[in-house]
């Protein structure tokens, strides 16, 4: 018998499943309590896996058990091999009905609330069956880590145009920056406002360095920036006070259908701001119920334009 079947039939996917564990938790002990397993039985499990694989798979430092570069390499792979175990199972399960399944995506704020709301409630609407996982990031490197590591099956943000080689990347549309305060803010009162005017006002700006970029792009530099943040929703209920400018995505209002008691003062903060696209694993088939996502979003985006 070769090496290779003679390992492939005696490592087991439960021992797998008990490495990655014990790599997750960084104790033996830890992952014991989480598997229902004595530590001694942890042990051996491990033992058992380095005396068939023929080298050592963990050592132990001041912060924890941590794998060797043997141990990384069987993680990687106990990571792609328990995704596609994941997509065949659920592969299976849509075979009937390829709107049955949960769709894991990543994407950051502004998106929640305009563009994927928008997807995710006529999806639900027309396939009640189908479900999704959210996660949060506030930038694309969090984001395309997360589909590496294939705990997301699909990214959606603001794109990275440098060639990455492993991503499957796709523009869905351009999306300026916009500046709004509330209708009610007295610089409105009975004759238009430049810009470039309102440096001295009280303003909320998000954390992303792109925004403050394309504000100095243009020549402005708030100089009374009272609240930073990382919530469009209080940039936007500070803005409606009437009281606060803040920058947000046009694509945030355009999604949300614009609240009227906001009022746009400029569309003109381009300023190399990059599009909103969405990116795959290269050479990874994904779901079905992933494909119908990626098709809904493909036309709301374009219908958004």
């Amino acid at each position: 018998m070769e090496r290779g079947d003679r390992i492939g039939r005696g490592l087991k996917l439960k021992d797998i499943h008990t490495f990655r564990a014990v790599v997750q938790r960084r104790s033996m002990a830890k992952a014991a309590a989480e598997l229902a397993l004595t530590p001694p039985a942890i042990s051996k499990v491990i033992g058992d896996m380095e005396r068939l694989l023929g080298v050592r798979l963990l050592e132990r430092t001041p912060q924890g058990v941590e794998p060797t570069a043997y141990g990384e390499a069987l993680l990687k792979g106990a990571i792609n091999l328990f995704d596609d175990l994941r997509q065949t199972v659920e592969q299976i399960e849509t075979l009937a009905d390829p709107t049955v399944g949960e769709v894991r995506i990543g994407t950051t704020n502004p998106l929640q609330g305009s563009l994927l709301t928008t997807v995710i409630d006529g999806l639900t609407r027309q396939y009640p069956k189908m479900g999704f996982h959210v996660t949060g990031a506030s930038t694309w490197a969090e984001l395309s880590g997360a589909l590496r590591a294939r705990s997301i099956d699909v990214l959606i943000s603001r794109m990275n145009m440098e060639p990455e080689e492993d991503l499957e990347k796709e523009v869905l549309f351009d999306d300026p920056l916009v500046v709004v305060t509330g209708r009610a803010n007295p610089r409105f009162r009975g004759r238009s406002v430049k810009l470039a005017q309102l440096m001295d006002e009280a303003w909320c700006l998000p954390n992303a360095q792109f925004i403050r970029q394309a504000l100095r792009a243009n020549g402005l530099t708030p100089s009374n920036v009272c609240v930073t943040c990382t919530s469009l929703p209080l940039q936007t209920a500070l803005a409606e006070t009437g009281r606060f400018f803040t920058v947000v995505p046009e694509s945030y209002l355009r999604f949300r259908a614009a609240n009227a008691s906001l009022r746009t003062l400029a569309l003109d903060l381009h300023a190399g701001i990059p599009p909103v696209g969405l990116a795959t694993l290269k050479n990874r088939s994904v779901s079905p119920v992933t494909s119908l996502f990626i098709k809904t979003i493909r036309s709301v985006a374009k219908k958004g334009k």
